[in-house]
């Protein structure tokens, strides 16, 4: 799951967007283009759905080919990679099926983008993997 230093800091900036918006009286393509990065800051967050049956899961990845490779919204065109991708798929569907996992809320899928900045817990994971602390398992 992503960092909560993540989520401050998107809660951070879209206030911040707002408020450069009402301040300067934006309107037009910036105010547009504001707009947008408002909604791609929301659409970063988690909504979790605690109503629905099964158990949420989120998976978050800082590389954005990959979380949309898993997703099935983008084409992998390297054989090596299908293979990978399908396996992960497939993994997540063995949750699905025998442990009713599900995304974290309806509409949602279970990989998420995190960008870089806003992951803390991947640095440390990265540094301790380098340091030989963690050992990956397959």
């Amino acid at each position: 799951m992503g960092s909560g230093g993540g989520r401050v800091q998107e809660e951070t900036e879209v206030k911040m967007v707002v408020e450069e918006m009402l301040s300067q009286g934006i309107s037009g393509s910036a105010a547009i283009k504001l707009a947008q990065r408002l909604a791609v800051l929301n659409e970063r967050q988690t909504a979790w759905d605690i109503g629905s049956p099964g158990i949420g899961l989120e998976l978050c990845g800082d590389s954005l080919l990959i979380t949309e490779w898993i997703n099935g919204r983008w084409w992998v065109g390297s054989n090596t990679y299908k293979a990978r991708v399908d396996e992960v798929i497939q993994k997540l569907e063995y949750l699905e099926e025998n442990f009713r996992a599900r995304p974290s809320s309806c509409g949602r899928d279970f990989c998420k983008h995190e960008y870089r900045e806003s992951n803390a817990r991947a640095d440390e994971l990265t540094r301790d993997a380098r340091s030989g602390r963690v050992c990956c398992r397959t």
